[in-house]
């Protein structure tokens, strides 16, 4: 059998384990999201097309000390997620000293201008694998 055959029969044999038995195409299983520490938060993880993210929300908007709302929650979420603690509240919407503090150190751990603000240096950083 040539190369090429080899190479068909190995395709046919995944395709033919993706079918199910109504003769439809099952989907993937997806990876399940991990949970961000802490009590009350979202499932957050690595997906695709998205990059990392926690459901709160999914825009870049500027980001600074005193905001408050679901955009917070999100960046709350994925300081928590890789590890970074956001205060003794959590997740809980505000972008207070401890969320600030956060950020800092997440942008000085990813070589981002250390500012407190979540701009879109360090956006792209929270979402990027």
């Amino acid at each position: 059998m040539t190369m090429r055959g080899k190479k068909a029969l190995v395709i046919l044999a995944v395709c033919g384990s993706l079918i199910g038995a109504a003769g439809t195409a099952a989907a993937a299983p997806e990876a399940a999201p991990q949970r961000a520490a802490g009590p009350g938060t979202r499932y957050c993880g690595l997906y695709d097309f998205i990059g990392f993210a926690c459901g709160y929300y999914d825009g870049s908007r500027y980001t600074d000390y005193g905001d408050r709302g679901a955009h917070v929650k999100e960046i709350q979420a994925l300081l928590t997620y890789f590890g970074y603690s956001v205060g003794r509240y959590g997740i809980d919407g505000e972008f207070g000293s401890a969320t600030r503090s956060a950020v800092k150190a997440f942008q000085r751990h990813n070589k981002i201008g250390v500012d407190g603000i979540v701009g879109p240096n360090t956006w792209w950083a929270l979402r990027t694998p």
